[in-house]
């Protein structure tokens, strides 16, 4: 089964897309996988802004996140696995909600398949 995580980061975004607000993303970078600007890390996380004026290629599928942004002037992919993502908000509002938190699933995490051995 696919985690929901995915389900709900696209449904908050578009909301808050259709009603003028500025959706941020609360990134984990404790997992493997996470591609972010290392300046803004604070206690282990980083809060983005992935407003459509803010980022582009914008892609949220199953497994992870991207896009392209800029960083003090400076162009820089972001990418990272959905089990990052603890939650997505508006800064303004206050709008928005805390994932569930998942754990990275080996395969991402390894590079190995998803089977083992079950004793």
């Amino acid at each position: 089964m696919r985690p929901i995580n995915s389900y709900l980061i696209s449904a908050w975004y578009d909301w808050m897309v259709d009603n003028g607000y500025s959706p941020h993303l609360v990134v984990s970078t404790k997992f493997q996988g996470v591609f972010v600007p290392q300046a803004y890390v604070k206690d282990d996380q980083i809060v983005l802004c992935i407003d459509q004026e803010a980022v582009d290629n914008l892609k949220i599928d199953h497994d992870q996140v991207s896009f392209l942004a800029s960083f003090q002037g400076i162009a820089q992919t972001c990418q990272f696995p959905i089990c990052a993502v603890r939650a997505i908000y508006d800064l303004d509002s206050g709008q928005g909600t805390v994932l569930p938190e998942l754990e990275q699933m080996e395969s991402s995490a390894k590079g190995a398949g998803f089977m083992r051995v079950i004793k």
